[in-house]
């Protein structure tokens, strides 16, 4: 089994080789299976990174959500040394700016905290994932400590399918999402909560 790192290196460079027009048009079927579920279409609250760098681009589903009356919240990295990081409601695209590691952050705002009851979906991002939904990310370990204290509100991963592998390494820290939805195909985690 090939290291995280060799994983990252190898999917980093598949990223890079893809077109802006390519990353956009996937973007956008990823975008529309997100929103056809259930768990999207039932949360007022979409707690949601914003792309870059070749990520799955969520845009389109920022944008679709402020038009359905949903609340928006964006992660904002408050302790980089600690790998913590806070999700911020927006009510636009302005209130955001570069921040950590040249990510769009809120710069202020209201501090968004899950409930657990079904009205809030976590979107995430991933380097890479296995048929299992075990995840590899960006190494400073933020999302797994997010979710360890979201009140089991339901996660979901994009990507796209060519981030898929069989199985990638995974330690006890290393916290799934509940459905990881890609360009063709939404698979469950194993031990999925939903």
């Amino acid at each position: 089994m090939m290291t995280k790192k060799q994983i990252r290196d190898h999917i980093f460079e598949k990223r890079d080789s893809m077109s802006d027009e390519q990353i956009s048009s996937m973007s956008g079927m990823v975008a529309e299976r997100l929103m056809a579920t259930k768990e999207y279409m039932k949360a007022s609250d979409i707690f949601i990174y914003v792309g870059c760098r070749h990520e799955v681009e969520t845009e389109e589903i920022i944008e679709a959500s402020f038009k359905a009356g949903k609340r928006i919240a964006v992660p904002k990295v408050t302790d980089a040394k600690a790998g913590i990081m806070e999700f911020y409601y927006i009510s636009s695209f302005e209130q955001l700016k570069l921040g950590y590691y040249g990510i769009m952050e809120p710069q202020d705002g209201e501090k968004a905290e899950p409930k657990g009851d079904g009205s809030c979906l976590i979107v995430m991002p991933g380097v890479a994932f296995g048929r299992d939904g075990a995840r590899i990310g960006y190494g400073g370990g933020f999302y797994d400590r997010y979710l360890a204290r979201s009140n089991g509100s339901s996660a979901f991963a994009l990507a796209f399918d060519f981030q898929i592998i069989d199985s990638v390494p995974s330690e006890s820290t290393d916290l799934k999402p509940d459905m990881v939805v890609t360009e063709t195909e939404i698979f469950p985690s194993r031990g999925s909560r939903i």
